[in-house]
């Protein structure tokens, strides 16, 4: 037979601890010389050794096996219920880990308590997982064992019941016999005494008499005495067998079959003790710690609340708005009217020259009056090639009405330097259009495509403040609509005020933003901001969020409808199909050599304005962490406004955003990184 231990599994891999092993009872032995208890034993073995003795068992043991079912069934959902509170408890913490690293949650000591906190839900989890498994093993073990006890039943079920069937079939068979042979006798009895109620008898050949009659009674009972002999016999014997050897054998394998059950739904259970006061104590163990041992003391959930700090949460959170702060006002002072003030010599000089090169008596944004010479903006591209030669400060240049303002590279007539100067092996390094002349560098200055470009830039604040003579009165101040070409030839800006001041916006007050440039604002608003660029652009200063309604979509609206407006596209039409074509190659350098090249061959206008994007765009690819905006992102959101609309095959949809995506990957590569 099957002993306990191995019909209830041995301990689960992983087990939480190793349950103590419940004793196996043995078969009924008297351990007392009680009367009491030896007047029990002897009624319970009269019982058990009777006709019913294997039936009484039979019926025990089947109730038995029902139990260990029963007690199966338990273990299973209770590990069920172990397991899905293990998982969604996980789930539960990871929504909580997930919704406290987003930017619309506290952070500081509440966030430092709270991750904590899920490492030991996390922890807690552990050990509630092991006592699903460690139960569910149980399970397993208490099915085993049932199926087990039912094979046994069923063997000497067969066994016991055939074999009091034959005796009872033998026993029957004998009364049967001993009927008739009684029977018989009596008759002869009768006939024997003459008795003349046995009535006459006939044979074959006429009456028989009394004494032929006597003779054959007298044979019939000599053989039903020799069958009634040999049926007492064959039922002596079998009742024997069964009360010497099949009915103890059975009796003793039921009963040890009952013993071994009973054993292994015990054994099950004091597992099941055993694992759930390890789970109960190591929960507790995590909530509140004891911290009796030489090693680090560990916290408690008490304490990891304790440790959040209301106060220092709200002070940290403020400071982080102070890079948001707006320019600060003015104070309100009263400045008496020039006409009423007393009349003064005027100033032998000329207004002194900043450092930056600009006179101080230079306006704001354009602003001009009668008594001020206007100053033209100092191109950033009007430079040394050399990295070592620094512009010295000059004295203002006035405005002479007869001349055209113009500009022009130092070495070259054209506004910008050939395309063969841009080849990637024999780049010059340019100051982009966001950077102050080098005298304005702060001494920690680093120029790179990482750095938010400095936006003091007096060449952008001075545009449009007075067109240059020759302007064309049909352009007006108008920015929707005209091409990059003719927004240079009237503004003498590489980059159009528009989208300088709509990249300013983004870099000062955007780049943490999450989801810029997939959002577009509100269109009221960048419809007004479009009229304000149409009608007097001098006015609009995006270093004030007020100037955008303090929302950075709009500005970042605003760009891409005048990207998308443009009569020649960022990316021209001439290349489009060339930038497409390049795109379909597989191999990411050479891919990055073709729109390399394709880009040295765009205008000058769409060259600069492509650059400045391109730069702004890998700062904010840099801030990804934050926005959520990764180059890809980027692209696919960006690419139809700089590609433009074209009416080529659908697979060219997927194409265009590859362009762009390649631009962005490989910026420094393609773009001369700004000294």
């Amino acid at each position: 037979m099957q002993e306990p231990s191995a019909a209830v599994g041995g301990q689960p891999s992983g087990a939480v601890a190793q349950p103590v092993e419940a004793p196996v009872p043995s078969a009924p032995q008297p351990t007392t010389t009680d009367p009491t208890d030896n007047a029990a034993q002897k009624t319970v073995d009269e019982v058990l050794y009777s006709d019913i003795g294997i039936t009484t068992l039979l019926n025990r043991l089947k109730q038995s096996i029902a139990t260990a079912k029963d007690a199966s069934t338990f273990m299973k959902k209770r590990s069920n219920i172990s397991d899905d509170e293990a998982r969604e408890c996980r789930r539960l913490i990871k929504s909580m880990t997930d919704s406290v690293h987003r930017g619309d949650s506290r952070q500081g000591t509440y966030r430092t308590a709270l991750e904590q906190i899920a490492v030991l839900h996390d922890r807690m989890t552990d050990h509630e997982t092991q006592f699903s498994l460690n139960v569910f093993q149980v399970h397993d073990d208490l099915n085993a064992l049932a199926a087990d006890m039912e094979k046994g039943r069923k063997h000497w079920k067969s066994l016991g019941i055939s074999a009091e069937a034959k005796s009872a079939e033998a026993e029957a068979q004998l009364r049967k016999a001993k009927s008739k042979y009684d029977s018989l006798a009596e008759e002869y009895a009768r006939v024997k005494t003459g008795d003349k109620t046995a009535g006459r008898h006939f044979g074959l050949k006429g009456p028989k008499s009394g004494a032929q009659h006597e003779q054959v009674l007298q044979g019939k009972v000599q053989a039903a005495e020799v069958d009634y002999k040999s049926k007492v016999q064959a039922a002596q014997q079998i009742r024997k067998e069964l009360e010497d050897t099949v009915r103890p054998q059975v009796i003793s394998s039921l009963q040890n079959l009952i013993q071994e059950c009973d054993s292994g739904l015990t054994m099950s259970w004091q597992k099941y003790a055993v694992f759930l006061e390890k789970l109960v104590l190591g929960k507790g163990v995590l909530v509140l710690p004891l911290n009796d041992g030489p090693g680090k003391p560990q916290p408690g959930l008490g304490e990891l609340i304790s440790g959040i700090d209301n106060a220092a949460d709200l002070r940290d959170s403020i400071k982080q708005s102070l890079g948001k702060l707006p320019k600060k006002h003015e104070n309100v002072v009263f400045e008496q009217h020039p006409t009423l003030a007393p009349q003064q010599a005027p100033p032998s000089q000329l207004p002194q020259q900043t450092a930056s090169g600009y006179g101080q008596s230079a306006p704001r944004y354009g602003q001009s009056g009668a008594s001020q010479p206007l100053v033209p903006a100092k191109d950033p591209y009007q430079q040394p090639h050399g990295p070592a030669q620094a512009a010295p400060a000059q004295q203002p240049t006035y405005y002479n009405p007869p001349q055209q303002p113009t500009y022009q590279h130092p070495s070259h007539s054209q506004p910008y330097p050939p395309a063969s100067y841009r080849a990637p092996g024999d780049l010059q390094p340019q100051r982009s259009p966001y950077d102050p002349p080098p005298s304005l560098q702060p001494a920690n200055y680093t120029a790179n495509s990482t750095n938010p470009a400095p936006y003091a830039n007096p060449q952008y604040a001075m545009a449009g403040t007075m067109a240059p003579p020759g302007r064309p009165d049909s352009m007006g101040n108008r920015v929707f609509g005209l091409s990059l070409e003719e927004l240079f030839e009237r503004d003498k800006l590489p980059v159009p005020v528009l989208v300088h001041q709509c990249l300013l916006a983004v870099d000062t007050f955007g780049l943490d933003t999450e989801g810029i440039y997939r959002l577009n604002g509100n269109a009221s608003h960048i419809k007004a901001l479009r009229e304000k660029f149409d009608t007097d652009n001098v006015q609009v200063d995006f270093r004030n969020p007020e100037d955008f309604n303090h929302d950075v979509n709009n500005p970042v609206g605003l760009l891409k409808e005048f990207l998308r407006q443009l009569p020649d596209p960022l990316f021209t039409n001439r290349a489009y199909r060339a930038l497409i074509d390049a795109a379909r190659v597989p191999d990411p350098i050479i891919r990055r050599d073709s729109v390399h090249a394709v880009i040295n061959e765009l205008p000058d206008s769409h060259y600069a304005t492509l650059r400045a994007l391109v730069l702004h765009l890998r700062r904010v690819v840099d801030h990804e962490d934050k926005n959520r905006m990764s180059a890809t992102n980027l692209a696919v959101v960006l690419a139809p406004s700089v590609m433009g609309t074209h009416g080529g095959p659908v697979e060219e949809a997927s194409l265009q955003p590859r362009v762009l995506e390649t631009v962005l990957l490989n910026a420094l590569q393609i773009f001369d990184e700004d000294e």
